[in-house]
């Protein structure tokens, strides 16, 4: 009897195909899942296979460190797969150096298939140098694209900045996006009060432990919180493996903390002013950022409403520091 074959489709779809709608549906989860089951179906050698999704839904492809990934490379080292079938080659990876490695070293030596839909290519087919010298061409290619496409991506957002327009996927907390208008923000009156509430307390002679701690008390809904309740927040989809150290998290992002407190108090966009730039990512395609110098920000005042008056986030800008400066005497 002859064994079933395995064939994983690997779906991915990044930030920035979202934002400038590359390729329109045809790149999103919905229109890769389509393509690759009508691949699978019109080729007798996979029609009969046990097939498997793995999808990565928000990541770039400029990396591997992406969780549906690095779930078809284990079961590929476990040899639990024999094909992996992708809509181009930029779905399963940008970076041309590691993508060629994949293709011509691992693979192969795991005797593992690999197709991809719209480059024509089956790895089975591919025998020899010119066959290899293809493949690094249009993966350098999807490398430098990715590059330019993160370059466009920010110099749009940098403009839009310079213009006061909010940027980023969630407003502070205090504020909410407007509806006709996403790039401008509209007070939130339920957790603006709050804000009010910070400033005065601290003003008062309150720290941010203390300032927490009456928050938590009186029942008063952190940031995360809200945005959960409003059905905002993707944290959850972020968090790892969902073991212990992910249900603390989860749980003490759920109360306000003093960190919480201080941040908000360090917040110009309080004032009305607009800030953009305050970091930058450490490589293309990179979730990590970098702090950059508070001399290269984008800030454009009276961009928004304010919700706090200039004079006080002043005060409490000049408290803090005193304090730091207290706190950094006293430790040498």
């Amino acid at each position: 009897m002859e064994t079933q074959l395995t064939v994983a489709l690997y779906l991915r779809i990044s930030d920035e195909d979202n934002k400038l709608r590359e390729g329109g549906e045809s790149n999103s989860i919905t229109g890769q899942r389509m393509l690759l089951h009508s691949f699978i179906r019109r080729h007798p050698d996979l029609s009969e296979s046990r097939v498997l999704e793995i999808v990565d839904d928000g990541y770039s492809g400029t990396n591997f460190q992406r969780p549906g990934v690095q779930s078809l490379l284990e079961m590929a080292e476990k040899k639990e797969i024999d094909c992996i079938v992708v809509k181009d080659f930029s779905r399963f990876g940008r970076n041309y150096l590691e993508t060629g490695n994949y293709l011509e070293q691992v693979f192969p030596r795991l005797g593992i298939r690999f197709l991809s839909v719209n480059d024509c290519f089956d790895s089975f087919d591919q025998i020899g140098a010119a066959g290899s010298i293809e493949v690094g061409f249009k993966n350098i290619i999807h490398d430098f694209y990715s590059r330019d496409l993160s370059v466009k991506i920010r110099t749009g957002r940098k403009t839009k900045a310079e213009q006061g327009k909010f940027t980023t996927a969630f407003a502070p907390y205090g504020y909410q996006k407007d509806r006709q208008d996403p790039g401008r923000l509209i007070v939130d009156p339920e957790c603006a009060a709050c804000v009010r509430r910070i400033f005065t307390l601290y003003l008062d002679g309150k720290g941010p432990g203390a300032i927490a701690k009456i928050l938590n008390q009186d029942g008063i809904l952190s940031p995360l919180m809200v945005r959960k309740k409003r059905g905002l927040s993707r944290s959850e989809k972020k968090c790892g493996s969902g073991g212990d150290s992910d249900r603390n998290r989860i749980k003490s992002s759920s109360l306000w903390t003093a960190g919480t407190i201080s941040r908000i108090l360090a917040d110009q966009r309080y004032t009305g002013c607009a800030v953009f730039g305050k970091t930058k990512p450490v490589a293309v395609g990179s979730k990590r950022g970098q702090a950059v110098s508070r001399d290269q920000w984008i800030l454009v005042p009276n961009a928004h409403a304010a919700i706090v008056a200039q004079e006080e986030f002043d005060q409490a800008a000049a408290k803090m520091k005193q304090y730091r400066r207290s706190f950094n005497g006293s430790l040498s």
